[in-house]
């Protein structure tokens, strides 16, 4: 999962390094600078930016250990390139969901809407594979997708437009990538 280790690795920089003013940076200067915006303020680069910031050390814990386990069942399934770009474009749409839908007052920070595109990158996964593997990934899925929702409604500063733009995102890249499709040789 070396890809998987380095995306934890760089947000896990970036957190401490922005956390403990490292940087020169503050975290308020940080999440505006890097932040999602609704418009007239948002900026496409705050779309790849927002994914590496964290509000709090609970924010980044749970973002990396999902995406740890995620990344244990997709990473795997796919080329190297492929899964970075499944993992950062499921990023930037939920991001982009995110900045049109929220209200005006509204700033973003985190990777979940990267981490649901993973989750909907095993949806799609679980259509290449065989019932019963199907059936359990299935389950699976829709399993997160409840908990989260309870989770997502239950808990005022999540942002529900970037998990579920960053599902959907998932799902199209991981349907157009053909991402954990098994090869057929010939």
């Amino acid at each position: 999962m070396p890809v998987t280790w380095t995306i934890i690795a760089v947000t896990v920089a970036v957190f401490v390094l922005v956390q403990h003013g490292l940087s020169g940076v503050t975290l308020s200067g940080a999440t505006l600078a890097g932040s999602v915006q609704p418009p007239p303020y948002t900026d496409p680069v705050q779309w790849l930016t927002a994914i590496f910031l964290h509000a709090s050390i609970l924010h980044i814990g749970v973002n990396m250990y999902s995406l740890y386990v995620l990344g244990m069942i997709v990473e795997p399934a796919g080329q190297p390139g492929q899964y970075l770009a499944l993992y950062l474009g499921a990023g930037i749409g939920g991001n982009a969901v995110a900045a049109y839908t929220e209200a005006a007052n509204t700033v973003s920070i985190g990777a979940s809407g990267a981490i649901f595109g993973l989750v909907g990158a095993v949806l799609v996964m679980a259509i290449w594979r065989p019932g019963a593997q199907r059936s359990a990934l299935v389950r699976w899925v829709l399993m997160i997708l409840v908990i989260n929702a309870v989770i997502d409604v239950a808990t005022p500063d999540i942002s529900i437009a970037a998990h579920a733009g960053g599902f959907v995102a998932g799902v199209l890249l991981a349907l157009l990538l053909r991402y954990g499709r098994p090869r057929v040789a010939y």
